[in-house]
Order: structure tokens, then C-alpha cells, then sequence
């Protein structure tokens, strides 16, 4: 008969309350696109399409980088905070490891002064955006 042992040495247990933080990132963006039925329907009929063959989306803002600015800000957030944290349930959550917290609250502060500066400028700008839109988008434009 053979002996069998397991060294634990200095093996201890933490609480993960004390070694890590369930984090949850909320973010949405408008994405300035709207579904056109009109344009669609005349693009079945003069195609002579027996269902609904495609659709056209408008893109409401047409030659605007304001949007697009918020959207990267937005897309940078969220790969920021897929690389630092690790998936956690099945509504979202993630952890995070408590080392990194307080570099992680710096750079996500970071980010919320990104993200509100440009969501303000466009907001700022929105009306002269639409005035623009109107003549980007011609007949497509629907105020």
C-alpha cells in the first residue's frame, strides 16, 4: 500500500468580497438610423419583388461626425471594459479584481468626461446638424 499526501503549505482563503468587484457597464448610444418603409416598398415595386426583397436605412445625420465621435467614445468604454474584467452571471455583470480598482475608477472617470463632452458638443450642435442633414438627405429628409 502506497502513502499519499498533499502539502497545502501556506494555503488560505480569501473572501472574494476582499479580492474582487462585481461591475456592470449601462451604455447606449443612438445610433441615428431609421428604417425608410416608403423607400423600401418603392425599391420592391420598381424591382417588381414579390415580398419585401431588402430594406433602406436612413442615416438621419448623413455627413456628421459628431455622432460618430460619441459612438467611438462609446465602442472604446466598452472594449476598455471587456479587457479588464471578466464576465460574471448572466445579466451583464463582470468582476474585477480589486488591485486594479482604483486604476480602473481613473480611467473610467476618463471616460465619462469623454463621453459627456462629446454627447454636449452634439447636443450643442443638434439643430444646425438637422438643418444640415435636410439638405444632405434631400427628398429622404422627413422633418
Amino acid at each position: 500500500m502506497s502513502n499519499f499526501a498533499i502539502d497545502l503549505g501556506n494555503f488560505s482563503v480569501s473572501k472574494l468580497s476582499s479580492s474582487a468587484l462585481v461591475v456592470n457597464l449601462s451604455l447606449s448610444v443612438w445610433t441615428g438610423r431609421k428604417l425608410d418603409k416608403r423607400v423600401s416598398e418603392e425599391v420592391d415595386q420598381q424591382n417588381s419583388t414579390k415580398t419585401r426583397a431588402g430594406n433602406y436605412h436612413k442615416n438621419l445625420l448623413a455627413g456628421s461626425s459628431k455622432l460618430t465621435e460619441i459612438t467611438k467614445i462609446a465602442n472604446a468604454i466598452r472594449g476598455w471594459m471587456y479587457g479588464v474584467t471578466q464576465p460574471w452571471g448572466d445579466n451583464g455583470d463582470r468582476i474585477l479584481n480589486m488591485a486594479y480598482f482604483l486604476e480602473f475608477k481613473d480611467r473610467l472617470t476618463d471616460y465619462e468626461q469623454q463621453f459627456g463632452a462629446a454627447v454636449n458638443d452634439f447636443l450643442n450642435d443638434y439643430d444646425t446638424l438637422v438643418a444640415a442633414a435636410a439638405f444632405q438627405l434631400g427628398d429622404l429628409f422627413q422633418s
